[in-house]
């Protein structure tokens, strides 16, 4: 029998990647089901002015039709899924737990690509901690999911390189592009081999809230600071350093000089700080 795999995600980078990955690797989609509501159509002059996300779009320019569920609750969503009667579900980007009858209406199941070498940074935002760690390098696993998050076993995994000053979701669609890669290696393998995940090595975070998420201090080295600080900006969130009990807010980093001194935070102008840290000075901007 003849796979028929839909694509199911949020549109976003990481959907995005992955869609763009299986389309240049000729998987064989029958659908996308996206999570959200369709583009709009406006007319302008009396010509229909497309206007939509990346996911649809290109899903439009391969004829691979989208079905979309308003909801990513479970209900709504496997009625758009399994509308294309599709034996095996990739997802990219779903927030939701299913149940267990739901991860068993395909044949194959629900294969999920998550963006870190798993059981590493199990979680909704494993990307945004990646890079606050300073990690040059990030991962990407595809894994059977089960009723818990990201604890399924792992079929394929690889690494992807995170360039310093990378923001989060040139991230996410690199990390997007190489999980279908893998996952199309793995629709053309004659036998797909599950390994359960280490336990013992797995970590877990949560989505970042709250001031200590975006705080880093004097001991950390210079060139994390500079990964996270460039990576994470486009959230909009004000940074927190901290050095010798004091607290300056940030809004981001423009220049980084590894091996530099600086006994204390010194002003460059009314906006401009150079901050010490354990390697090297960190410039940014308040």
């Amino acid at each position: 029998m003849s796979r028929r795999v839909v694509l199911v995600g949020t549109p976003g980078p990481l959907a995005d990647g992955v869609m763009a990955a299986l389309v240049q690797n000729n998987a064989a989609l029958v659908g996308v089901a996206a999570i959200g509501t369709p583009p709009a159509t406006p007319c302008a002059g009396g010509l229909a002015v497309v206007q939509g996300d990346r996911l649809s779009a290109a899903a439009a320019r391969a004829g691979i039709p989208v079905e979309w569920s308003a909801s990513a609750l479970e209900a709504p969503l496997l009625a758009a899924i399994h509308r294309f009667k599709p034996s095996l579900a990739v997802v990219a980007c779903l927030a939701t737990r299913l149940s267990p009858a739901a991860l068993a209406s395909t044949a194959e199941g629900f294969w999920n690509v998550h963006p870190s070498a798993l059981p590493k940074h199990r979680g909704p935002a494993p990307m945004f901690w990646q890079l606050r760690d300073g990690d040059e390098w990030g991962g990407v696993s595809i894994h059977r999911m089960d009723a818990r998050f990201d604890t399924g076993p792992v079929a394929s995994s690889a690494p992807v390189l995170l360039p310093a000053g990378i923001a989060e979701p040139a991230a996410q669609y690199a990390a997007g592009l190489k999980g279908g890669a893998l996952v199309a290696s793995l629709l053309r393998a004659s036998e797909v081999r599950w390994q359960e995940q280490a336990a013992a090595q797995a970590t877990y975070e949560s989505h970042p809230a709250g001031a200590a998420a975006y705080t880093f201090g004097e001991d950390w080295p210079v060139l994390r600071a500079w990964r996270f600080l460039r990576g994470v900006r486009w959230r909009g969130q004000p940074f927190r350093f901290v050095s010798g009990g004091q607290c300056w807010v940030v809004r981001e980093a423009v220049d980084v000089a590894p091996g530099r001194r600086l006994p204390c935070v010194r002003q460059v102008s009314e906006r401009v700080l150079d901050l010490p840290l354990a390697d090297g000075v960190l410039r940014v901007r308040r």
